[in-house]
């Protein structure tokens, strides 16, 4: 029942704001939050090295 409540008022906010940030501790359900809200958005794992260089990249880190 919380992950529906919380999906719609993500839904809700993603209308209102072009990014929306899900923040909390490991292990919490914060992609499954993610993933139910949104199924057809696609899914990136930024714990993968490869897949993390394509996106730092171009930053001066």
């Amino acid at each position: 029942m919380w992950n529906r409540l919380h999906a719609v008022r993500l839904k809700n906010l993603s209308r209102q704001f072009p990014a929306v940030l899900i923040v909390g501790p490991r292990q919490v359900g914060k992609t499954t939050l993610a993933r139910t809200a949104f199924p057809a958005a696609p899914y990136v794992d930024l714990e993968q090295p490869n897949t993390q260089m394509q996106f730092t990249g171009d930053c001066n880190i």
